[in-house]
């Protein structure tokens, strides 16, 4: 949630990579045990898992994309610097 109100490069991967460690053990448990179910509802299932995991790789590696950090926290949308940041000594 807290990546997704504020998409710095940290959180995004961290949503990203806890998505993918709980997504993939879940596809695989589900994957080894598709003769439990018709074969309609197990490929369905499967491939719906499947998704999750696709999902997050995406996002983690798109997260490299990202500047690190927050590079825009020196900068105030109008383009100032903010004062809450220590400024630079010339």
């Amino acid at each position: 949630m807290g990546a997704a109100a504020r998409p710095v490069r940290e959180l995004c991967l961290a949503a990203a990579a806890a998505s993918v460690v709980a997504n993939t053990p879940h596809l695989l448990y589900h994957l080894a045990h598709a003769e439990a179910m018709p074969i309609v509802d197990s490929v369905a299932e499967n491939a719906l898992l499947a998704v999750t995991v696709v999902v997050g790789l995406t996002v983690f590696f798109a997260a490299y994309r990202l500047p690190a950090g927050n590079a825009a926290a020196g900068q105030a949308r109008d383009g100032q610097a903010r004062a809450d940041l220590p400024r630079e000594r010339p």
